[in-house]
């Protein structure tokens, strides 16, 4: 089992899920969001 959390205010996951877990704040996410519009166009 994976993990991908998205917090607007602080990525934090838990220790439990080690490597398989990824926390994404919001300014991760809007970076990610250009980038995929970058590339669909």
């Amino acid at each position: 089992m994976s993990l991908i959390r998205l917090n607007m205010e602080e990525a934090v996951v838990l220790e439990s899920f080690g490597d398989r877990a990824v926390g994404i704040n919001e300014d991760m996410r809007i970076s990610i969001e250009d980038l995929l519009q970058e590339v669909g166009s």
